[in-house]
């Protein structure tokens, strides 16, 4: 008898732990819900130090999500905020923005048409990237790695140093991705120029990455740094800074006439994003697809309530 429970305790142990792990989005065949048959970067460095960068794609839906949804929509990953001038350059793309999820940034692409399983289809966005170089003083940890592991390390003491790694997918295999950087002027250990670029090309299995390591003179550009601003991301802070003014000028009396008519209604607004936790193939730190869940993105449905309690219990106050 002992026997026997311990072994029905090992099943029910065994049991838990794949009911926690959790599962990959691949369909009976052992493949992931996406592919990209090939994932393209372009990079043309400025005078200032920006990068122009030119992505292609080729994204192959290869069976629709649980909810029976397409692609109307991709995430990719960008290297920092400092992003701007994000164009469209082929025809079947309706908009694309800016977009944050915690730390993660983004160019979020939204399509004119779903695409839905067995569909391939390609699109073409480009987008100005600012603040990618490293002084030769202040590298990162990550990039003196890079730099060590050439085994040319004196050659990039003085050098200012781009380390571009694009934005990847943690569900999502890529079957060919290249990274093309103009090679004018520039130094890259052991690698080749074609047609004028160095390239980086590899196949990438999901959550795989690839980067590039390139460095400059300090006197080839001017390295200015530019800090960019997105009016979206703003938009929580004024809408709290306004609703803090509307609740003081209410509570202690004044602009009354508009407590009247009703103006403390609060502000509301409103966003949606990419669940990082839905299963619906969206990395955190690279591509989406439509399904995601929407969400409150500014959290302003429980502000408002909040506000509108404080508005009454002054307003009794007041009588």
């Amino acid at each position: 008898m002992k026997y026997v429970k311990n072994l029905m305790l090992i099943i029910i142990a065994i049991i838990m732990v794949f009911a926690v792990i959790p599962m990959k989005d691949v369909d009976a065949a052992g493949r992931y819900e996406d592919k990209i048959l090939y994932y393209g970067i372009e990079a043309d460095p400025q005078d200032d130090g920006s990068v122009v960068m030119t992505y292609s794609v080729k994204w192959q839906v290869l069976r629709n999500s649980a909810n029976g949804n397409g692609v109307s929509w991709v995430n990719i990953g960008v290297a920092n905020k400092n992003v701007k001038k994000l164009t469209a350059l082929s025809s079947n793309i309706k908009n694309i923005e800016y977009e944050q999820t915690g730390t993660a940034c983004f160019a979020r692409v939204e399509f004119y048409k779903e695409y839905m399983e067995g569909t391939t289809f390609d699109f073409k966005f480009s987008l100005v990237q600012y603040n990618l170089f490293q002084e030769p003083d202040k590298r990162d940890v990550y990039t003196v790695r890079k730099i060590n592991a050439t085994g040319e390390k004196s050659q990039w003491d003085d050098l200012y140093v781009f380390d571009f790694t694009p934005g990847w997918f943690d569900r999502i295999e890529v079957q060919t991705i290249e990274i093309k950087w103009k090679a004018d002027g520039a130094t890259m250990s052991n690698a080749s120029v074609e047609d004028g670029f160095y390239v980086v090309r590899k196949k990438l299995g999901a959550g795989e990455k690839a980067s590039i390591l390139v460095g400059y003179t300090a006197d080839a550009m001017k390295y200015k740094r530019h800090n960019v601003w997105h009016p979206k991301r703003l938009l929580p802070y004024v809408v709290g800074l306004l609703t803090m003014v509307i609740v003081v000028l209410i509570r202690f009396g004044i602009g009354g006439n508009y407590r009247r008519r009703g103006f403390y209604g609060g502000f509301h607004g409103s966003g949606g994003g990419c669940a990082c936790a839905c299963a619906c193939a969206c990395a955190c730190a690279g591509g989406g697809r439509a399904g995601c869940s929407k969400k409150d993105f500014y959290g302003t449905k429980v502000d408002t309530m909040r506000i509108r309690k404080i508005l009454k219990d002054g307003m009794k106050d007041d009588q």
